[in-house]
């Protein structure tokens, strides 16, 4: 063996080459992955950002919050429930994007997940693309609906008035979960 190993010196350095090669390709898919990772709780982050003011700025002539329940503000309860649900859900995505395991276990649900925050920026994707149409569905007057047309109007134009962003943001993470998924890092 000592030998055979000594009279095929080119071999061997091709084999150790080969196998640092290798090495060096995971380390790099491993670095490319976790870049993505990053990135994509930065624009789920950003997302919220935007919005938080967007929800704050939109709320403005819809009442007190402190009152609305004693004065039946339907389209107050409506604009803070979908702001507060959309804001919340944001944030625990933006954790989720960074997590590492898949929640059923690592054996069970590794084949069906499909890159952390690929599925939540598909559905703020959805989301914002279906704002425009439903916009217009959605009555002028005030007073409609018991109220919530004013409140269901003003969650629509806030999310509408960053579409542009929005729109970006989910399609580029959307886009960076798969790529992680192909990667299977």
């Amino acid at each position: 063996m000592e030998t055979e190993r000594s009279s095929h010196p080119v071999r061997d350095t091709v084999q150790t080459s080969i196998a640092a090669a290798k090495k060096g390709a995971a380390a790099t898919i491993v670095l490319a992955s976790r870049i993505m990772q990053l990135v994509s709780c930065l624009l789920m982050a950003y997302m919220v950002v935007i919005m938080t003011k967007s929800f704050w700025e939109y709320s403005y002539g819809l009442g007190d919050i402190r009152l609305a329940v004693q004065e039946n503000n339907y389209g107050l309860i409506l604009y803070a429930s979908f702001a507060g649900a959309s804001l919340f859900m944001g944030g625990v995505w933006c954790l989720w994007i960074l997590s590492g395991k898949a929640a059923g276990g690592e054996l069970r649900l590794k084949k069906y997940d499909t890159g952390r925050g690929f599925v939540p920026f598909l559905i703020c994707l959805a989301v914002v693309l279906a704002v425009h149409p439903l916009r217009m569905l959605v009555p002028t007057e005030a007073g409609m609906w018991h109220g919530t047309a004013a409140g269901a109007k003003a969650a629509l134009d806030a999310v509408h008035i960053n579409h542009t962003a929005l729109f970006y943001c989910s399609a580029l993470g959307a886009a960076l979960s798969f790529v992680r998924k192909m990667l299977r890092v």
